[in-house]
């Protein structure tokens, strides 16, 4: 690029969006460390096999879909729509599904059999008969409950707990990668 690089490219994008996704394609090694002070997902050195640019893309426009994936609820008044990656947990109580985010509680209509089938692709596990988590809020695992990064304590049934821990080991292995 003519004027400006890509790393301060990158920086200039990421005072606006957090969430965006930088693969960086070069022949020069000495940027690595700048390029990933900027949370860059991928740095890939010319010449690039077309099928490891693949992978890579692939693996990009998973995690963007992970962040950015909407989903639609039903309410007893219409409809809401709410950014998967913003709900904490979802609980069932007396028919009703309240849906948590950081800014509000949402009132909706369903399942707690629905919501985890259609969430378990984006990290969600039940915890107990009542609570889905989303397993990037979960700070710690305690013996009968689950502590999130809001401070807000689940239950945690015997039954769910081994289900839990693997779903975890699960997502934290894949956010490493």
């Amino acid at each position: 690029m003519k004027d400006i690089d890509g790393v301060e490219t990158a920086q200039k994008i990421r005072k606006t969006d957090q969430k965006a996704i930088f693969i960086f394609i070069t022949s020069y090694v000495r940027f690595i460390s700048e390029a990933c002070r900027v949370g860059t997902f991928q740095f890939l050195l010319k010449p690039v096999a077309k099928e490891d640019f693949g992978i890579d893309f692939e693996r990009a426009v998973r995690s963007y879909k992970l962040n950015h994936e909407k989903r639609l609820f039903r309410q007893k008044d219409g409809s809401c729509i709410i950014n998967i990656s913003e709900i904490i947990y979802i609980e069932i109580y007396k028919k009703h599904l309240f849906v948590n985010t950081e800014k509000e509680k949402y009132d909706c209509i369903g399942t707690m059999a629905e919501e985890e089938k259609k969430l378990k692709m984006y990290h969600f596990a039940a915890c107990h008969k009542s609570y889905l988590i989303n397993l990037k809020f979960v700070k710690i695992i305690g013996i009968d409950n689950i502590e999130l990064t809001n401070g807000k304590k689940i239950p945690l049934s015997k039954n769910c707990k081994s289900g839990v821990k693997s779903a975890l080991n699960d997502y934290i292995l894949e956010c490493s990668v």
